[in-house]
Order: structure tokens, then sequence, then C-alpha cells
């Protein structure tokens, strides 16, 4: 549509006074605007649908692993870890992956066309549109060169709120009914607040840089305009040229910002990416395909057992007991002496 808009600035100057000119050049503004939201309805709706499949993999595969792993590995992490990342984390990549393709591709190959538009128009002009582009890309680089220790911390503790937060909600019942509403609900507030303040820190460390980004990424008039003008009082660029290339100029614009507002979900999306992964590459449990002896009887017995959580710790030392069928046993010991765990490998 910039093509026919910039014809009609022409005409206009030109002074052509045929009405029937600007409304054949307006219908093709309009069918240009209707095409383009239509293509963006179609391709969004299908984006939609593949993420959507996307997802449902992603969390049938994560549950699925989760009954196939070893006790230990499970018992590792919280309950509240595992639900935030197969319920919360899974879903914050929906927006993401929906609208990548259709919106991410249209910003690359959009700006890259009208690139060449306008090089084939005047490359002199076009050259100087761009001269703010290194200034831009030298504080971006500058600012996610020196980010990435800011960026997992903000993962480390924004993991935390969220696992506080799921585990606060999920055992409010248990926590009243023991008297431990302040000990966990000021277990939350610090997560909460050094979730907040880790951002703030980060954003505090490159206001420089994002002012000189916000402030630059959209001037490519600065050097166009005053040079267009000389251009044009030289004669050597003509006035349709001239305001064809301030729109197509101003055209650049949008597609830049919006792709460079993916470049951080892209970077969330990775993590998200490598927090699954790391679940599912993990060892399962070992089983025998077949059972090769039924049991004798009910009695469970456990024969000079040692567990570990990890390779690296051991937290049951050759326990050995016997608990006969349809007895009656109880497990006494001191708070972390292992009675839970010894119940849950007998489970």
């Amino acid at each position: 549509p910039y093509f026919f808009i910039g014809g009609m600035i022409n005409q206009l100057l030109a002074g052509n006074k045929n009405w029937d000119f600007y409304l054949q050049e307006s219908a093709w503004v309009a069918l240009a605007w209707i095409g383009y939201w239509g293509f963006h309805g179609i391709s969004t709706m299908l984006s939609h649908t593949a993420t959507f499949k996307i997802l449902a993999e992603m969390r049938h595969r994560l549950t699925d692993k989760l009954a196939r792993l070893p006790l230990g590995i499970v018992l590792s992490q919280s309950s509240g870890s595992y639900k935030n990342i197969i319920v919360e984390r899974v879903d914050a990549t929906e927006t993401t992956l929906a609208h990548l393709i259709p919106e991410f591709t249209a910003g690359i190959f959009g700006p890259i066309i009208v690139l060449i538009a306008m090089l084939v128009i005047d490359w002199r002009l076009t050259l100087l549109s761009l001269l703010t582009i290194p200034v831009v890309a030298l504080a971006y680089m500058r600012m996610v060169a020196n980010s990435e220790t800011d960026y997992q911390n903000t993962l480390v503790k924004t993991k935390k709120l969220n696992d506080t937060a799921v585990e606060y909600i999920n055992g409010i019942e248990v926590i009243k009914v023991f008297g431990k509403e302040k000990f966990s609900y000021d277990k939350f507030v610090t997560a909460a607040r050094e979730g907040a303040d880790c951002f703030i820190e980060w954003m505090r460390k490159f206001n420089l840089e994002m002012g000189i980004v916000t402030a630059f990424l959209p001037s490519g008039l600065l050097f166009l305009l005053p040079a267009g003008c000389y251009f044009y009082l030289q004669g050597s660029l003509t006035a349709s040229n001239f305001i064809l290339m301030i729109i197509l100029s101003l055209s650049l614009l949008t597609p830049l910002i919006l792709v460079a507002s993916y470049m951080d979900d892209l970077r969330k999306i990775g993590t998200i990416f490598g927090q699954v992964i790391d679940i599912l590459e993990k060892p399962d449990l070992k089983r025998p395909q077949d059972l090769r002896e039924l049991p004798k009887g009910r009695d469970l017995v456990m024969t000079n057992v040692s567990f570990g959580y990890t390779n690296e710790e051991e937290v049951l030392h050759g326990i050995s007991l016997d608990i006969k069928t349809g007895s009656i046993n109880a497990l006494v010991g001191p708070s972390g002496s292992g009675k839970s765990t010894i119940a849950k490998l007998l489970a």
C-alpha cells in the first residue's frame, strides 16, 4: 500500500484532479490491507492450532516421564516446582510460539523487501536512513553481552517465587492447621521482593543503552530528510521519489520494533525448553521386562538397604526390617531420621 499512497501524493503534487484515479488507488490500498489482515488471521489461526498441539504433547510427555522416573529423582524437586514447569512455564510459551512464525517472519522479510525497493529508488538515501542502525546495534549488543549474569539471576528468583507461591496456595489449609501462617507468608513475601528487585536492578544497569535504542531505532529520517532536501535542490532527486523514500523509511520502523520485542521472548522460551528437556532426559527407573519370580507371601522385608536421593549423599544406611502380613507396625524416630523415606521405599 505504501507505493499506492506515494503515487497518490505524487499525483496531488503534479496537480492531477482526476477523482477516479484516487478512488482506484484507494481501492487498491483497501484491498492490500484486507488481504494483509485476512492472511494474518489465517496464519495466526494455523499457528495457534499447532501451538496448542505442541503444548499438549509437551505436557503428556512430562507427566508420562514423571511416572517412569526413580522416586529419588522425583522427590529431589518440590511438587510446586514440577507443577510450575508443567502448567505455568509450558503455558508461558503459548503466546510467543503462536505469534512467532507469522509475525516474526513477516517482521524480517517485510523490511528486507522494503529495503530492496529503497535501494532501487535511491541507494544514497537508503544508506543514510540506515546510519542509526549501527548505533542501535552497538547499544543492544552491549546490553546482551553484559546481561547473562542478571538474566540467570532473574530465572532463579522467578522460579523460586513461582514454586513458593504454588506451595503456599496448595498448602494453605495445612499451614493454618499447624499455625505456620507467619512463617510461610514471610517466605512468600521474601521471594516476591527478591523476584521484583532482581528485575529492577537489571533494568537500572542498562538505562543508558535502552535509552539509546529507544531514541535511535525510530530515527531513520534523521539523516534522510536533510540529505533528501539537498539532493532535491541539486536536481539529483525527484520530488516523487523523495516522498516515496520518506514513506518507505517510516514503514521500516514497526516491523523492526516487533522483531526486537521478540528477542527476550525467544530467550525465555529457550530457558523453558531447557527445563522441559532436563526432565525428559533424566534416566528412567530400571524395571524388569518380565516378572521372573512370584512373591512368596505378603511380608515386607528390607535387608541391609542403603539409599540416597543423589549419588553424592546417602540418607539410609544398612536398614533391615521384617513386617509380617496383617501385623500393625510403627516407625519411630526423631525428625529427619528417615521414617518417611523408608515408608516411601516400601510403597
